[in-house]
């Protein structure tokens, strides 16, 4: 499903902006990634020297494990939506939160603010509340909805890692678990195919689409045949909540 002109340019801009890291690019209509590098690059010509590389640049990034952080605030955002919460609902930012005796704290004093606002500076503090103020249990099933927990598998030897989420008992209990899955820290792992497959959900009215990397099979004279079937779109999100 890769797109040759599309892997070219991102491979190009990652270049040039990231040491370390991944792109993934979906076709929001489909779920096919169209394009996917991870950083650094290894050498094909040289693979053994790869292999004793600190920068570990055989491994996929794409597909691997990582504490997300900010980005993860998009779920919760669209967990409260779901539950009814409004997007005007205010919560107030003084640079630092404390939560049992755990204190939390922000990159700036936002003052008394909105979802959007909340989301356009990354707000700690206002996800926090946020997160406080309906189930958690929605939180998760957000999340399990949009496959976080299942490790996706692309082809024969490529599939992701399967993401790691807090328990439900604990973010019950643990009130300070509960204000770092707020904004994409603790227990929580996903991979940036897992990030870019929500992500994608939401820009296609709320259709989730399974990541998928291959077209179909060629036979000895090149013609496609064998063309894989794309599994059902679920929809995890109401129209209301992925247009806001």
């Amino acid at each position: 499903t890769i797109d040759k002109e599309l892997q070219s340019a991102v491979e190009l801009a990652a270049s040039r902006y990231l040491d370390a890291g991944a792109v993934v690019v979906l076709d929001i209509d489909t779920g096919k990634i169209r394009a996917m590098c991870s950083l650094p690059e290894f050498d094909q010509y040289n693979v053994a020297a790869s292999l004793n590389d600190d920068s570990s640049p055989l491994i996929n990034r794409a597909l691997l494990n990582y504490n997300v952080g900010s980005v993860y605030k998009l779920v919760v955002a669209a967990a409260a939506l779901e539950q009814g919460l409004s997007p005007d609902t205010m919560f107030t930012c003084t640079g630092s939160y404390t939560v049992g005796d755990k204190t939390f704290h922000c990159l700036g004093k936002h003052g008394t603010i909105n979802m959007e606002t909340a989301l356009e500076v990354s707000c700690n503090i206002y996800f926090i509340q946020l997160a406080k103020s309906f189930s958690p249990e929605s939180i998760l099933g957000m999340s399990r909805s949009a496959g976080f927990e299942r490790s996706m598998y692309l082809c024969a030897g490529i599939s992701s890692d399967s993401g790691l989420l807090p328990s439900l008992n604990v973010l019950n209990t643990q009130p300070a678990a509960l204000a770092n899955l707020s904004f994409g820290q603790g227990d929580l792992m996903l991979t940036p195919l897992h990030m870019a497959g929500f992500i994608s959900a939401i820009a296609s009215g709320g259709y989730y689409r399974e990541p998928s990397l291959i077209e179909g099979l060629v036979d000895d004279k090149g013609n496609l045949c064998n063309t894989s079937v794309p599994q059902a779109p679920a929809k995890i999100l109401s129209d209301s909540t992925a247009r806001t």
